[in-house]
């Protein structure tokens, strides 16, 4: 199965997280799929497109709601496509004490608080976890989203050795 991040250390002072390409073409897949079937539904069940355009038109809020969630969708694609593109790449670099996120340097290990590692529970399935960097000025750096506690845990633990900071758990 694929992962969102590929974990990699170049040398031992710096620790790098990339958007694997492989997981946001699975993304993108799914995406395409779903909405897809969608106007397929659409058409094959309300009598193709130029009963669409009429039930619109009469403001039927239904076909309306219908028709809106895959122009929606396209949001979601686009930024899937850039994703497969343009992966995320987080780097920390303990020779210049900086997080670097996506080619920007966004913090220095100066001013990170806290790792946070927060609990969303879900109620018919296993919890899901949220891997976080807070800043002293209450900035917040998402870098993991995802139910494999011991990963995000064995990731916060290696960050927080790499920052000099503690971890939090959260719910």
């Amino acid at each position: 199965m694929a992962r969102p991040y590929l974990i990699s250390k170049p040398n031992p002072a710096t620790l790098v997280l990339k958007e694997s390409r492989r997981w946001q073409a699975l993304i993108l897949w799914a995406e395409v799929t779903f909405y897809i079937s969608w106007c397929i539904f659409l058409l094959a069940f309300h009598g193709g497109f130029a009963n669409i355009v009429d039930r619109v038109r009469q403001l039927d809020w239904f076909t309306i709601a219908f028709v809106a969630v895959p122009l929606w969708g396209l949001v979601h694609i686009a930024k899937a496509i850039g994703s497969v593109i343009h992966p995320r790449i987080i780097t920390l670099d303990s020779d210049v004490h900086r997080i670097v996120d996506g080619g920007k340097s966004t913090v220095s290990f100066e001013d990170v608080s806290k790792i946070q590692i927060k609990t969303i529970s879900v109620s018919d399935g296993p919890d899901d976890f949220e891997l976080s960097i807070l800043t002293k000025s209450s900035g917040k750096i998402r870098v993991w989203y995802g139910s494999d506690y011991e990963v995000i845990f064995e990731l916060a633990d290696e960050m927080a050795q790499k920052i000099g900071t503690k971890i939090e758990r959260t719910s």
